[in-house]
């Protein structure tokens, strides 16, 4: 831990001197634990940062709220989960309110009743909490997973609660997370597991690992076998010289020439330390063969190094040979950045993150009685569901029919129509790039974004690669889906269009921004 805040305030004056951006700087370490300890010191600073490789779901807080809730609508009886789904953004209770809620249970009571049979006046956490989880637990009964999860996001505001309580530096993270979670809802295991119930168990009993979001502009954090091919400005090497490890281990020998077609011997032996005689020369090989490994590790991570490689180590109880060994008489000790003025004006050295307008959600009293959807809202919505479902980013085949059915089931939409609008956007030749191919670099859907104190919501937000846009820069997209064949005829819908591409410019300053409304045709009708 002293190690990995040694590396984050080292990295903290590189940003403050002006020396590098944290885009242009890599953390590499043997193993992922200690990229977890970085990830906890950088976060303490304020500093961005990404995990370039794949990381497990459970991992996210984000995901571990969702969780929770499911948990709590599958089990009430689980006082641990509910008490957790009440503490997450998604109802912000306080600990006085939990205190209040275990004080109204009585000693090993039950909290799911205390929570629901009462008014709990004076607690808004509470009554909110109280009414949407009773919604929640009704339509758990006939929901699937991703379904259920959909609705709780959307009507729990979950995404604009944790945009508004995360740090700037993890926002990016933090909704990709949740985004994570509905998409395994529907890809794990060909989506069999059909119950809120179900679903909970697998992700409690299975490692599931997901791709981490694309953060340019952040520290990436890998493992020194996961920066292979990569190169930064500059490189941070931890663990130079770590623990000795333990040498009276058990070991599979394996004495199998090159040229032969077949092992000479295969042996296990329990200890290392009391190897027989006739295996001693295959078992020398053995560690030959891991000290050319060590080899190539460090020979990997010193060419990742564009301009400057920073080596720390932690030194040990036992000293071994390490990485430090072979480093220790070429390197010169850090020297500090020299100090800058303190404050606001120090921070504007490090990067930018764009802050989000305070966010509070809307008086219940004020909120709009939801008028009954007509046939065509229905529509509308059952054909921007397939589109989500079919453009998820772990969904590997897209069956539009199958979809179709579900999302006309789900809103109450004639599913033949239904398939034939949403599989004729699918296939459109002009609406193509923006859901597949190597020019994708980057794609959300139900993207939320804060403007002008308005919280806006864009049906799908690319960014498509170099070469796409005006003057060959990457450039990114505004879509929006709209069933009539002119819907550029509406200036509402040319105004609504273009304030969310201000919203887009405002957090990509100096990059080039196009906006375009699809129509049920699967035309795409750019607005300028």
């Amino acid at each position: 831990e002293q190690e990995a805040r040694w590396v984050a305030q080292a990295i903290h004056e590189l940003m403050q001197s002006g020396q590098a951006r944290p885009g242009e700087v890599f953390v590499l370490c043997r193993k992922r634990a200690s990229l977890r300890l970085v990830a906890q010191a950088l976060q303490a600073l304020h500093l961005p940062f990404a995990a370039a490789e794949d990381f497990a779901l459970m991992d996210a807080p984000e995901a571990r709220d969702l969780v929770a809730v499911l948990d709590a609508l599958a089990s009430p009886s689980h006082r641990l989960s509910l008490a957790h789904a009440l503490r997450s953004p998604l109802f912000a209770a306080s600990d006085d309110d939990l205190v209040a809620l275990a004080l109204a249970a009585g000693p090993g009571g039950d909290w799911w009743a205390a929570l629901t049979e009462a008014e709990h006046a004076g607690r808004p956490a509470l009554q909110r909490a109280r009414r949407l989880l009773l919604a929640w637990q009704e339509a758990a009964h006939h929901l699937p997973p991703h379904d259920l999860l959909d609705r709780i996001v959307f009507e729990g505001e979950y995404r604009e609660r944790v945009a508004a309580v995360v740090p700037a530096e993890r926002r990016v993270a933090a909704l990709d997370a949740i985004a994570a979670l509905m998409s395994q809802a529907l890809m794990l295991d060909g989506a069999r597991y059909a119950t809120p119930y179900n679903f909970v168990r697998a992700l409690k009993h299975r490692a599931i690992k997901v791709a981490a979001p694309v953060q340019a502009d952040a520290v990436q954090l890998l493992t020194v076998h996961g920066a292979k091919g990569l190169e930064a400005r500059v490189v941070f090497v931890m663990d130079a010289q770590p623990e000795a490890s333990n040498p009276d281990t058990t070991t599979l020998l394996v004495d199998w020439p090159v040229e032969a077609d077949r092992p000479a011997r295969c042996a296990f032996i329990y200890s290392e330390s009391r190897c027989p005689p006739s295996l001693k020369p295959v078992l020398d090989e053995e560690m030959a063969a891991r000290r050319r490994e060590e080899l190539n590790g460090l020979y990997v991570a010193m060419t990742r190094a564009r301009e400057r490689l920073v080596f720390s180590r932690t030194e040990p109880h036992r000293a071994t040979p390490s990485w430090w060994d072979r480093v220790e008489g070429l390197v010169q000790p850090w020297e500090p950045a020299a100090a800058l003025p303190t404050g606001a004006a120090a921070e504007a050295h490090l990067f930018n993150l764009q802050a989000m307008p305070a966010w509070a959600p809307a008086p219940e009293a004020t909120r709009p009685v939801r008028e009954p959807d007509s046939e065509a809202s229905r529509l509308g919505q059952a054909v921007h569901r397939v589109l989500e479902w079919a453009s998820a980013p772990a969904r590997r085949e897209v069956d539009i029919p199958e979809l179709a059915a579900a999302a006309a089931a789900e809103f109450g939409a004639p599913a033949a129509e239904v398939a034939r609008i949403a599989g004729g956007v699918w296939r459109s030749p002009a609406c193509q790039p923006f859901f597949s191919g190597p020019g994708l670099l980057w794609a959300g859907n139900e993207v939320p974004l804060a403007h002008a104190g308005e919280l806006l919501r864009i049906d799908r937000l690319v960014q498509l690669a170099e070469g796409q846009g005006k003057g060959g820069r990457p450039t990114w997209w505004v879509l929006d889906y709209k069933l009539a064949q002119q819907p550029e005829a509406q200036a509402a819908y040319r105004e609504q269009m273009l304030r969310y591409r201000a919203a887009v410019m405002a957090l990509q300053p100096g990059e080039t921004v196009r906006c375009a409304l699809v129509n049920g045709a699967g035309n795409v009708i750019e607005i300028t």
